[in-house]
């Protein structure tokens, strides 16, 4: 059986949700054969397909540094802003904005933590709108987080980006939220492509790699992508290198 890390994992079965929509009857038992994993380890990642999970919704919570260590000592407690309502978003680039602007009146760094929560236990909550619960509970356990990401202060990221200016494989940084142009730069310049040698924003390789930034940030990753991942995604989806 292959090893597979959490990133690969959440790539899989964001990529078994887009298959089943154009083949109903493709299973999970299949699709994970094709990739040489267990079904059932697929399953720890697709909520949905689990009995007992069918009322679990992933949303993100978007707060401070130091909120967020205490929530995942303690658990979410409603405060008095909220009027006595933890809220939480489908949307983790929601939950990125809110964080920054709590994390600037606190003088912290801003972080998003993704959770799982089951409906049927934790029932007292109002829908403001289709992508938002508020919930009215005392308290929402920390067992529901199933994760905390932080972003660093910009004046940090420059500081590191001119210390390792030499270290890095292009002048130009990609993020999870970059569009098709700014991959196909990032492979041309990274590659070293010249003239006709160089791609576009439409080559296979850029779409791949883009629908693999989108999935990596649905499943909450923000900020700059480390070269090495990059690089291994080039490596897979442009096997002319």
């Amino acid at each position: 059986m292959r090893m597979f890390q959490e990133s690969d994992m959440i790539w899989l079965a964001n990529e078994y949700r887009r298959r089943r929509d154009s083949e109903p009857s493709l299973t999970v038992e299949e699709f994970a054969e094709e990739y040489g994993l267990s079904a059932d380890e697929l399953r720890a990642y697709m909520p949905e397909l689990n009995e007992g999970y069918k009322r679990s919704v992933v949303v993100w919570h978007g707060t401070s540094r130091s909120r967020a260590e205490s929530i995942r000592e303690e658990g979410f407690k409603p405060g008095k802003m909220g009027k006595g309502r933890t809220f939480f978003t489908r949307s983790p680039n929601v939950a990125r904005g809110y964080a920054r602007r709590r994390a600037k009146n606190e003088s912290d760094q801003p972080a998003v933590i993704k959770c799982s929560i089951d409906l049927n236990h934790y029932n007292d909550y109002i829908r403001p709108s289709s992508s938002v619960f508020a919930f009215r509970q005392e308290c929402i356990d920390s067992q529901v987080v199933r994760g905390v990401s932080g972003i660093e202060r910009e004046p940090r990221k420059k500081k590191q980006k001119r210390k390792d200016a030499d270290a890095k494989l292009t002048d130009v940084a990609i993020t999870f939220n970059s569009g098709c142009p700014g991959i196909a730069y990032w492979i041309n310049s990274c590659l070293k492509l010249n003239g006709q040698s160089r791609i576009d924003e439409n080559h296979e390789a850029v779409v791949k790699i883009k629908e693999w930034l989108d999935a990596e940030s649905d499943a909450g990753r923000f900020g700059e992508v480390p070269d090495e991942e990059m690089l291994e995604q080039v490596r897979k989806y442009f096997p002319e290198t």
